[in-house]
């Protein structure tokens, strides 16, 4: 959550609220994730503000620098960080 008692510049942005359902595109890399599709489906915001479970349509591959690398399905993703995609 944002700390909106800090003074912080930024303690007054609202993420890009999103529903569940709703298909978005994945902007940017995300460091580790090599992904297959950019795009996927709003499963569920997280408990941290602006942040979604993100459904990808086609499974990335996340290698953390230790030990094999794993196959995800679910991303964690900002609001800012998604193209919401026409219906």
């Amino acid at each position: 959550m944002i700390d909106r008692t800090s003074g912080d510049v930024f303690g007054d942005y609202e993420f890009p609220v999103l529903h569940q359902g709703t298909r978005v595109r994945l902007h940017g890399s995300i460091w580790g994730l090599t992904l297959q599709s950019d795009t996927g489906t709003v499963v569920r915001p997280t408990s941290d503000d602006g942040y979604y479970i993100i459904r990808l349509d086609a499974p990335a591959v996340y290698d953390h620098g230790t030990g094999q690398p794993e196959e995800l399905i679910e991303v964690v993703e900002a609001s800012d960080n998604v193209d919401i995609l026409a219906e």
